[in-house]
């Protein structure tokens, strides 16, 4: 749901999106055992423009990404994430990839959120942004054969 208007989104997700989500979040999940961030796959609500005082009939704009990695504990809760995430991947499919190039990209711009990776496993790249003065702005682009680190 973004500014009150329900966003409609593709059926269940294929094998191979869903292999590719849970390889990363496998690696992610390793990369931060015992560190402060916490990575959560989907289905979980992000709940953006919010804090915790924001009563939930208030919420108009909350999204399920892909994968979020947080680092504030004080936005986890047990039915959601409160405020902007560290970091937003989310995983493209042909149905889907208008709203996360577009419409979600601007708002996890406009939410803050420091990072977001677009996934793309049919072509088996990843571009990664950074918020940088309320922009983000392309970090990276990497195909399979590149690896990152």
């Amino acid at each position: 749901m973004i500014d009150g208007q329900i966003i409609s989104m593709s059926p269940a997700s294929t094998s191979r999106h869903q292999h590719v989500q849970r390889e990363l979040l496998i690696e992610f999940g390793t990369y931060l055992r015992g560190k402060e961030c916490s990575v959560f796959g989907s289905p979980i609500d992000v709940c953006l423009f919010v804090d915790q005082t924001t009563s939930n009939e208030k919420i108009k704009d909350w999204v399920q990404p892909d994968m979020v990695v947080v680092c504030d504990r004080n936005k986890i809760n047990q039915q959601n994430i409160v405020g902007a995430p560290d970091l937003v991947i989310e995983i493209l499919s042909p149905s889907t990839a208008r709203n996360d190039r577009v419409v979600k990209f601007n708002n996890f711009q406009k939410a803050g959120v420091k990072e977001y990776w677009i996934v793309d496993p049919s072509n088996e790249y990843v571009e990664v942004f950074l918020l940088q003065n309320n922009r983000f702005i392309s970090s990276g682009f990497y195909i399979k054969e590149d690896g990152f680190h």
